[in-house]
């Protein structure tokens, strides 16, 4: 991105941020898409780069919302563990039925090898 449009994005930015009585957001967490498109600008210049999430920032903690980064770093909410837990669990469970589906299927390979024998007149011991 050239200079003269990084200028002209924290300028529109600045504008809008300055005009704005309140802020869109739901659930006290900010709409960064609602924010970028008011303030004609793409989403992802609040993303990256540092001048606009700043105004951001500042502009977010003034009107008491929460911003971009709402959680610190290696902090998690009760329901992201609950979900990383119930995860596990769904994993842990389809390792046991896959394990299982692998059993009968070799089980099944043998009843049909047996099968086989049978039709064709051979005696089979299993």
């Amino acid at each position: 991105m050239s200079q003269t449009k990084a200028e002209d994005n924290i300028a529109r930015l600045s504008a809008y941020l300055s005009e704005a009585d309140e802020l869109p957001a739901r659930g006290g967490k900010v709409s960064v898409t609602a924010i970028a498109d008011a303030a004609g600008i793409d989403r992802q210049v609040l993303y990256r780069n540092p001048r606009a999430k700043a105004l951001l920032e500042v502009a977010l903690r003034e009107k008491g919302l929460e911003g971009i980064e709402s959680q610190r770093a290696g902090e998690r909410s009760e329901k992201e563990k609950a979900l990383e837990r119930r995860v596990r669990k769904l994993e842990a469970r389809n390792a046991a039925l896959a394990s299982e589906n692998m059993d009968l299927r070799t089980r099944i390979r043998s009843l049909e090898h047996i099968e086989l024998m049978t039709t064709m007149g051979k005696r089979v011991i299993p």
